[in-house]
């Protein structure tokens, strides 16, 4: 998992409209359960909320946003 072997991240490509009023309302020091789709579909671990939310700067449209995230632990059961 690459946040895990990388610790720190930008979280970026969200576009779901929800998703994005979640994120815009997330402060330093929050931990988010985070999950994979597709035929995993599972939560897989925590991570911590590193920075306020800013523009992505990946995308051309304001509207979209990216925070920091940190790796805290992997909550998979074996």
């Amino acid at each position: 998992m690459a946040l895990q072997k990388d610790k720190t991240t930008m979280w970026d490509g969200v576009h779901n409209n929800l998703a994005l009023k979640h994120m815009r309302s997330m402060k330093k020091g929050d931990q988010i359960m985070y999950y994979h789709t597709g035929d995993e579909r599972q939560a897989v671990g925590v991570m911590t909320v590193t920075s306020k939310p800013y523009p992505n700067p990946k995308e051309d449209n304001e509207r979209f946003i990216a925070i920091d995230v940190k790796f805290k632990n992997d909550s998979r059961i074996p």
